[in-house]
């Protein structure tokens, strides 16, 4: 199984909130494949950054938690395009990031793994998802 985390997700991780466990159980599989959207990367250094951390600490962040992942994917048109789909599928606003990320899950034939109210409103027939809230 391909999962790609939201951003959410990767707060859960390096925040140990509540569905960590969950997640982590999803590591201990040596079938399952690990992805980042490159939007996620610069959600997270972000709100390091708005937490006061300095952009050394940031980096050193942002390094170690993609170590997780097979790979960061790249955004590109096709990306671009499929957030436009998910965006009308979603019952209430989608905002333009998780947008983007969902539409990166969708693009890699993944299950998006999120903590996110606004992802919740994606169903589940357009876009697999493991919601770590529930």
């Amino acid at each position: 199984m391909i999962y790609l985390l939201d951003t959410s997700a990767l707060f859960v991780l390096y925040r140990k909130e509540t569905g960590v466990d969950r997640l982590l159980a999803l590591y201990d599989d040596p079938n399952h494949i690990f992805l980042i959207s490159a939007v996620s990367v610069a959600e997270f250094g972000r709100k390091l950054r708005e937490s006061w951390q300095d952009i050394h600490e940031v980096d050193q962040t942002l390094d170690r938690f993609t170590q997780l992942f097979e790979r960061v994917v790249d955004m590109d048109e096709v990306v671009a395009r499929l957030s436009l789909k998910l965006a009308d599928s979603a019952s209430f606003r989608l905002p333009l990031a998780d947008a983007l990320i969902a539409a990166t899950a969708l693009s890699c034939k993944a299950c998006l793994v999120h903590k996110d109210k606004h992802m919740a409103t994606i169903p589940q027939d357009v876009l697999p998802t493991l919601n770590l809230a529930v």
